[in-house]
């Protein structure tokens, strides 16, 4: 069982200033994201894209019948690996005015959401499991309103 505790949460300004407060800012990267200037899926792939480094643009976008959609499992499985960041690299993921956030595509709102929560979850136990020689890694959302 891992030591560490990744989290999922809504939380205000002041309960972030307590969080950010024990995060060991030497091995952790922080990405801050503005929820006002994310209003469409496309925008939040290619902000996590550039955020997290995240190779093969290519990857997460795909054509289906009726438009253009994300390739959400493309983008969990790269959001799974972030081998480019040295292994003791944890991440706290901070979303700013988290009600606008996608505030008129609730599916794919919802379906971040749940994205998050296996992020979360890969990397405080799932990957001792599934990864030979895998190792934890702090990984926390913070939803800020």
């Amino acid at each position: 069982m891992s030591s560490i505790k990744n989290e999922v949460i809504q939380i205000n300004e002041n309960e972030l200033k307590e969080k950010l407060l024990n995060v060991n800012k030497e091995n952790t990267t922080i990405v801050e994201l503005d929820g006002r200037n994310i209003q469409d899926k496309f925008i939040y792939i290619d902000e996590m894209r550039e955020k997290f480094k995240l190779p093969d643009r290519h990857r997460y976008r795909m054509s289906r019948e009726g438009g253009e959609t994300i390739n959400w499992n493309a983008f969990d499985d790269r959001m799974t690996e972030l081998s480019w960041f040295p292994d003791d690299m944890n991440f706290v993921l901070i979303i700013y005015h988290f009600h606008e956030f996608l505030k008129n595509d609730l599916a794919s709102k919802n379906i971040v959401l749940d994205v998050f929560k296996d992020i979360a979850y890969f990397w405080e136990e799932e990957v001792l499991t599934i990864t030979v020689g895998g190792k934890t890694r702090g990984f926390s959302v913070y939803l800020v309103d």
